[in-house]
């Protein structure tokens, strides 16, 4: 006499198959999900640190003279050839990076342009300012002899 269902055995084979495969599904899933939440980080982390070399970059534009020493977590310069009252300085505390400005005739600001993982710092040799982030690098040159106020970015 021919059966015409499934057995018991054949029901449960078949749920250990599913379960086996769902479970593998499952991780996979797992592992794509936490591999892309960490590639989310990381391209945030670039995009801020690339914000924070372009404000660097973009207040060297206006560079004049170095106010004091580059030092290793503070560089400050002043932005107008009377060096009145005009100036830029960034410092680096704590894991961030200040950006703290006065112009002419206003308040000093200041800005946390960046929390960063790592480290952070400058150097300066040769006329050339180096600002490196997290193993990141951006490197510019700057002149205050005759050309003072004029600078040229090195990558």
């Amino acid at each position: 006499m021919k059966s015409k269902g499934f057995t018991l055995i054949e029901v449960l084979a078949g749920l250990a198959v599913t379960s086996i495969i769902i479970v593998g599904l499952m991780d996979l899933f797992g592992k794509f999900t936490i591999g892309n939440i960490q590639f989310c980080d990381s391209t945030q982390n670039i995009l801020a640190i690339n914000r924070a070399f372009d404000l660097f970059e973009r207040d060297m534009n206006r560079f004049s003279h170095v106010r004091g020493q580059i030092k290793n977590d503070h560089f400050s310069y002043d932005t107008s050839h009377d060096k009145g009252n005009s100036w830029i300085a960034y410092e680096i505390r704590n894991n961030t990076i200040r950006r703290i400005a006065k112009e002419p005739n206003s308040r000093q600001g200041i800005n946390i342009i960046l929390t960063f993982d790592k480290s952070a710092s400058f150097s300066y040799e040769d006329n050339i300012v180096t600002f490196v982030i997290d193993g990141f690098i951006r490197s510019i040159r700057i002149d205050w002899s005759e050309n003072s106020g004029k600078r040229k970015a090195d990558n």
